[in-house]
């Protein structure tokens, strides 16, 4: 124990005595591990606020499509509608057009249920299903100059000339939502009898939602739906949290790749300062050797300046990293889009830990080669080495 814990002080005391040398190294490593757990809080806020975003579309809901992807009519609603622990049916139409030249996202359903997909901030729901009325995002009927009560012209594929629609309300879409939907697009609603005129979608919808009397009942509702009607395909809450995790597991992969460039980058920095540290010290390795230093110490010695570099910079990058991290998340992010993105900070333990770990994983493996190497040397040619 006496001998080891000498070999580390050791270590330390050659790190501390080119501390320009150890400073630059771990900074290095800093760099890198603080851009790669600022990007994982960013993935752990985004993998929240999709998750919050289905549960509060959809909750213990239910949609169902046709196989094909064809459009489903709106009969199905009714038939649906009778199955044991339904609660209700709701027939979505959506669509593509302009509204007021700037491109837009038509969402059109029931107005009783207008407001479960869209929170009204300012003024009131569509009135009537025959009125010429529809619901704005606040951020969008902002940047066009649209308030409470002015008239907006649709434009789609079926209604070349245009509808004219009184903005009744302002509402406040989720940014990953209406991201998913529309981009930067506006998400306008309007009732889906209006919709089926403005898509040509007169008796179909593109899609039901299913509201279930009890969440208990999710997997027995979508068991009788695939054994009634085999050609409608069911997707539950969990199935689409399911898809969209896969996807941000995708995106963690990206991030992880690019963030691996500069922990390369810094894993040579920090072969290049232990293999410096060596050629320093090599009519020392020889004294050690010829006092009967082991060559598994020697290579102790060396890993260990290596591991001391990497959870230096690894702390350092863990800790800016989740500074970084908050700052894209509450200044970069609400700004970088024409929509708004907002994501919570979760301050989490796993990124910081993740980060310290690759840091020290990074700078062993780049510092074992040149170790070895330093735990191979002959002692008689490290004694004649100038």
């Amino acid at each position: 124990m006496i001998t080891l814990l000498y070999l580390i002080r050791y270590a330390m005391r050659d790190l501390w005595g080119k501390k320009v040398r150890t400073g630059l190294t771990a900074l290095g490593i800093a760099i890198g591990i603080a851009s790669l757990v600022s990007l994982f809080i960013v993935s752990l806020g985004l993998r929240a606020r999709v998750g919050e975003s289905i549960n509060t579309l959809l909750g213990s809901s239910i949609i169902v499509r046709m196989r094909n992807s064809e459009p489903i009519s709106i009969y199905v609603v009714h038939l649906l509608s009778n199955i044991p622990g339904v609660k209700k049916a709701v027939p979505v139409i959506i669509g593509s057009g302009l509204v007021e030249s700037n491109n837009a996202f038509i969402l059109a359903v029931p107005i009783d249920e207008i407001q479960s997909f869209q929170t009204i901030i300012n003024g009131s729901s569509i009135s009537s299903p025959r009125a010429l009325e529809c619901l704005m995002p606040k951020e969008s009927a902002t940047r066009m100059g649209i308030s409470i009560g002015s008239t907006v012209r649709v434009v789609t594929q079926y209604a070349q000339e245009g509808v004219s629609f009184k903005v009744v309300g302002l509402s406040e879409v989720g940014g990953l939502l209406q991201a998913a939907l529309a981009g930067p697009a506006s998400v306008v609603a309007v009732s889906i009898e209006q919709g089926e005129k403005l898509l040509n979608k007169r008796g179909v919808a593109d899609m039901i939602l299913i509201r279930v009397n009890d969440p208990s009942n999710v997997s027995r509702v979508v068991n009788a739906i695939k054994l009634t009607y085999p050609n409608l395909a069911v997707s539950t809450e969990e199935d689409v949290l399911n898809q969209a995790q896969s996807i941000l597991n995708t995106i963690d992969a990206v991030i992880f790749t690019i963030s691996a460039i500069s922990i390369v980058v810094a894993g040579v920095g920090t072969m290049n300062s232990v293999t410096m540290s060596i050629r320093e010290k090599i009519r020392e390795i020889g004294v050690l050797k010829s006092i009967g230093t082991s060559p598994a110490q020697i290579l102790f010695i060396f890993l260990t300046e290596g591991v001391i570099l990497g959870l230096l910079g690894g702390f350092l990058g863990s800790v800016f990293g989740i500074g970084l991290g908050y700052v894209v998340i509450k200044q970069v992010l609400p700004r970088m889009f024409r929509f708004e993105i907002n994501l919570p900070f979760i301050l989490s333990p796993e990124p910081f830990i993740n980060g310290l770990v690759i840091a020290i994983a990074a700078s062993f493996l780049s510092s074992l080669l040149p170790s070895l190497n330093a735990s191979r040397i002959r002692p008689v040619e490290a004694l004649r080495y100038e």
